[in-house]
Parts: structure tokens; sequence; C-alpha cells
């Protein structure tokens, strides 16, 4: 051992312990139930080999130095007392970092109301109190989630958007996982009420009714759709004429369905 040691390839400490000669020594071995001698224990009997050849020390340190450990820094101070006594002081600084949890996100923000198949964005926004960069998951409330979208940077809000296949009223609400993989509860639900698409006139159903709204509100200044995109019928964006034939050709020559495919 002491070879090795003195050999200047590795940094450690060790005790011999000589049952022979110290009766302290002797006492100590019971503790180790040893099964043969010499035998060398190494990182407090994480390793042990017997023997004491210089290459069975080299693969116990080896083997020790390869292990995964905590970030510690340990001190470690011998004072010569006299009297066949020495202090022992030792100092251990625990480094290792405590992952926080990120903080439930509050409620979504988006659109409280609109039209099914049309797709609308929404925004969460959560914090982390170490500051770590965020995935975001959105739940739709439709049975469908998003995947965990990100990272975003601390501060940054979480953005998706859906589209709901169904009229209806849904409700979203998001969570944060942050870059350890600890996960924040999920945040309240913000609520987005679906017109069925083609309903103009926020009747509940499609028919000649929305086509003659839509005239109404293009040539005679009528209400505007209470519902965003609902008298888009033909999904190109914009509410003209042709969302009234559009709706026209659906009800009496069996056209497609107004909404987006």
């Amino acid at each position: 051992m002491h070879t090795v040691f003195a050999s200047g390839q590795y940094n450690f400490l060790y005790a011999a312990l000589v049952y022979n000669v110290n009766a302290y020594a002797d006492a100590r071995l019971t503790d180790y139930n040893l099964h043969w001698l010499p035998s060398c224990y190494f990182d407090g009997g994480y390793i042990y080999d017997y023997g004491i050849s210089t290459s069975a020390i080299a693969t116990g340190l080896d083997g020790s130095c390869a292990r995964e450990v905590p970030a510690l820094d340990l001190s470690v101070t011998l004072t010569w007392l006299g009297s066949a006594s020495i202090q022992v002081d030792v100092s251990i600084a625990n480094n290792e970092s405590v992952n926080s949890a990120p903080l439930t996100p509050e409620a979504p923000e988006g659109q409280g109301i609109g039209t099914a198949t049309f797709r609308y964005p929404f925004t969460a926004k959560a914090s982390d109190p170490d500051n770590d960069p965020l995935y975001y998951m959105f739940d739709w409330g439709d049975s469908q989630q998003s995947d965990w979208l990100g990272p975003f940077a601390p501060g940054d809000d979480g953005l998706d958007t859906h589209r709901w296949t169904m009229y209806g009223t849904y409700d979203v609400k998001a969570r944060v996982q942050d870059t350890a993989g600890a996960e924040s509860a999920w945040s309240p639900v913000t609520t987005i009420h679906l017109a069925k698409p083609g309903n103009a006139n926020g009747d509940a159903s499609v028919n000649v009714g929305d086509a003659v709204f839509i005239i109404s509100y293009i040539f005679r200044e009528g209400p505007a759709p209470p519902y965003p995109n609902a008298a888009d019928a033909n999904c190109d964006t914009k509410v003209n004429v042709g969302d009234a034939v559009y709706i026209i050709s659906y009800i009496f020559r069996q056209g497609p369905a107004p909404g987006c495919n």
C-alpha cells in the first residue's frame, strides 16, 4: 500500500491495521468479517480485495475513482496530541444542487368563443424557483393533449394552437416541466365555447337563415356573426357571398359541410 501511495499516482489516504502488533487494530478486525489476510477495503468497503499486490491495490483505487459519487467536499485534519492520541477533524460540504418543481401555471390565455374546425392559439405563463427553462403541455379538454413543447426560456410564455373537430364547450389547461424533469400541477382552466361551422346567426343549426344572415351582414349592415369564423363557411378566412353560396350548396345540393378539413 505504501509503495502505491508513495508513487504519487493516486491522491488518497489509508490506514493500516496491523493486528499482530496493535491490540486496537486486532479488535477492529472483527468489524470487517475478514476471510483472508492481508485484505484491502476501499471506499469504506465499497470495493474489497484480498492480497496486497500493487496491481490489486491500483485496481481497487481505479474502481473507487470511477464510481459516481455525490458532490461533497470532504476535509480531514489530523492533529497529533501526544501520548498516542490523534485528533481527527472532519468537515463535509454538500454541493448537491436541489431542484425545485416549477410553480403551477396561470390559466391559459386564448379566445373564449370561436367555431369548431378552426385553429386557435393559446398561451400559458409559469415560473420556476430555479429559473430553469420550461416545457409546456396543454390539455385541450377533448381527450387530446399536446406533446411537451419547448424548452421556453425563463419568462417566455408557452404557446400552442389547437383545432377542435366538434362544436361545444371545452376546458383548456396547462402544466410545465423543468429541464430536470420536475413537473407542476395542472393550471386552472380557461373555457372556450365553439359554434357549429356555418351557424352564422348563432341559433345552433345550419340552414337557409344563415345564408340570409350573411347576405344581410355584408350588404345591409346587419349584425355581425356572434361567433368568430362561424360565417366563414368555406374556411377561406373571409366572410363574403361565397360563404352564403357554400351554405346553400350544402343544404340543397349535398355539397361539403361548412368548416375546415
